[in-house]
C-alpha cells in the first residue's frame, strides 16, 4: 500500500482539478484513490475488508483494509474467505440452466416428484423455483430433513433456491456441492471457493462484526444459519472478480431477452456504459460484484464489519471508478451520555420499518425490529441526538410541550436521496388537560 503522505498529495491534486468523468482510471488511480478514500473509515472501525479488482485479461489487483479478525491482529490475505450469502443463487440458477437445456430437469415437472416430504408441493412446479415466486411455507420447508429448523423464519426466496438446490440434487443423484463444484468452481479458477453448510473449521475465514456502544468497538456477529443453494458459498474477493467475469462474459448466462438479469444480478446504465452488479449482506458481512461493459472492469469487494459504509460502497467504486472525486463521510464524534436521552426508551411505528423499539442497554440505547429481529446499538451524538451506526442514520428527538419524546426523525449521511426516517411514538398516554380553569 502506498504511504499515506504519497496518497494525501494524489488526492488534493486529484480533487483540485476539474476531470471530465470517462471509465475508467487507470488501475494504479484506482487503487490509490480507494485506499484514500477509505482509510478514515478503517480507521474509525467502521470498514474493514478486501477490495478486487480486473480489468479484461489483466492481473488482478487487491487492496486490505483492516484485519481478518480484529482481537488477534490477523491480517487479511487475497486467499482470506468471507461468506457469500445469497450470492450461492448466481450458482444454483446456473446449475438449473444447464439441466433444462440437457433436458435433465423440465420447468413442468411437479415438485413433489422431487421433494415428497414438503407439504404443498403437490400444487407447485420446478418453473416456481426457478421463477422464483416464493409460494414454499416455511413452516412446510423447516418439517423436511434437507433444511435446519431455522428455516422456519427463513424468508420465501431463499426457501426457493435451498428447494431448487435439493431438486437438482435428486435429478443428479450426486451432492449439490459436488455438481457446482465440478461445473463450475473449477472450471472458472473459482480455487478458493467452496459450498457448505456448516464452516467451524473453515480455514482462513474473516471474522464478521457489528458495531458495539463504544466509539471504537466491535463486537462478533453469530454465525449464519446456512440454507444450501441459497447462502452456502464461502469465497474471495479475488474469486468474486472471476464470477462476475464469467458472469460479464456469458460464461455464465443470467441475461434475460428483455436485457435485465436473473439470480438477482442489477442492470443499470451510467455514462453510456452498463453496470451489472450483485450484493449480498447478513450480519458481519458484505460482498459485492460490479461488472462495467463495455470496459471490461470487474471490482469486487468482501467486507467484515456490518456497519453504514458497506452499503455504500458500490456508489463509492463506481464514482472512482468513473474518474469523479469521491468519499464516504466518517461518522459524528460519540457524546457522553446525556441521561435525558433514556427519555427516548419506548415503542415507535414507522411507515418503512414497521413496529420500532427503542430500549435501555449497555452503554445507553439499543434499537430493536421486532419484524427482522434485528438490534442495533445507537451512539450518543450530542443534546437530543443519536447515531445509528449499522445503517450511517443520524436521529433526532423531537419532544412535546411537556418534554416528552413524542417522535424521532433522521436520516442516512451517506444517501441524500433515501426517505427520511420517522419513528412516531406509540406508547404515551395522552397529556393530561387542566379543566379547572
Amino acid at each position: 500500500m502506498r504511504c499515506l503522505a504519497a496518497l494525501t498529495v494524489l488526492a488534493l491534486s486529484w480533487c483540485s482539478t476539474s476531470v471530465p468523468a470517462q471509465a475508467q482510471v487507470d488501475a494504479a488511480t484506482l487503487e490509490a484513490r480507494l485506499e484514500f478514500s477509505l482509510a478514515p473509515l478503517v480507521e474509525a472501525r467502521d470498514l474493514s475488508g478486501v477490495i478486487a479488482f480486473r480489468t479484461g485479461d489483466g492481473p488482478i489487483r487487491v487492496i486490505s483494509l483492516g484485519y481478518a479478525d480484529w482481537e488477534s491482529g490477523a491480517r487479511f490475505s487475497d486467499r482470506t474467505r468471507f461468506p457469500a450469502g445469497s450470492m450461492t443463487r448466481t450458482l444454483t440458477r446456473a446449475m438449473a440452466d444447464r439441466m433444462l437445456e440437457a433436458d435433465l430437469l423440465r420447468l413442468g415437472d411437479p415438485l413433489d416428484r422431487y421433494l415428497p416430504d414438503l407439504a404443498g408441493a403437490g400444487s407447485l412446479t420446478v418453473a416456481d423455483l426457478v421463477n422464483r415466486t416464493g409460494r414454499i411455507a416455511p413452516v412446510a420447508a423447516s418439517r423436511t430433513a434437507w433444511v435446519p429448523p431455522e428455516a422456519a423464519s427463513a424468508n420465501a426466496m431463499a426457501l426457493d433456491d435451498a428447494a431448487l438446490a435439493r431438486v437438482i440434487e435428486i435429478a443428479r443423484n450426486a451432492r449439490f456441492e459436488t455438481l457446482v463444484a465440478s461445473r463450475f468452481l473449477g472450471p472458472l479458477n473459482l480455487d478458493d471457493s467452496l459450498l457448505l453448510d456448516r464452516h467451524p473449521d473453515l480455514p482462513a475465514l474473516a471474522t464478521g462484526y457489528e458495531p458495539g456502544p463504544r466509539p471504537l468497538d466491535l463486537r462478533q456477529t453469530p454465525d449464519p444459519v446456512i440454507l444450501t443453494g441459497h447462502d452456502g458459498l464461502y469465497t474471495t474477493a479475488p474469486d468474486l472478480v472471476r464470477l462476475g467475469q464469467a458472469v460479464l462474459q456469458r460464461r455464465i448466462d443470467l441475461f434475460r431477452p428483455d436485457g435485465q438479469m436473473e439470480a438477482g444480478w442489477q442492470v443499470r446504465l451510467r455514462d453510456g456504459f452498463a453496470i451489472y452488479s450483485l450484493s449480498s449482506a447478513q450480519p458481519g458481512y458484505r460482498t459485492g460484484i460490479l461488472a462495467l461493459s463495455p470496459t471490461e472492469l470487474v471490482v469486487a469487494y468482501a467486507v467484515n464489519i456490518d456497519a453504514y459504509p458497506a452499503e455504500a460502497l458500490d456508489e463509492l467504486i463506481l464514482d472512482l471508478a468513473f474518474n469523479r472525486a469521491a468519499s464516504l463521510p466518517v461518522r459524528p464524534a460519540t457524546a457522553a451520555l446525556d441521561p435525558a436521552l433514556l427519555q427516548a426508551v419506548g415503542t415507535y411505528e414507522s411507515a418503512i420499518l414497521g413496529p420500532v423499539e427503542l430500549v435501555q442497554a449497555e452503554g445507553g440505547l439499543d434499537i430493536r425490529l421486532p419484524q427482522s429481529g434485528r438490534q442495533d446499538y445507537l451512539t450518543p451524538i450530542g443534546p437530543d441526538r443519536l447515531f445509528w451506526r449499522r445503517i450511517g442514520a443520524e436521529l433526532q428527538l423531537e419532544r412535546d410541550e411537556a418534554g416528552r419524546v413524542i417522535r424521532i426523525t433522521g436520516h442516512r449521511i451517506t444517501d441524500s436521496t433515501a426517505r427520511p426516517i420517522l419513528l412516531e411514538r406509540s406508547d404515551l398516554p395522552p397529556v393530561a388537560v387542566d379543566t379547572a380553569n
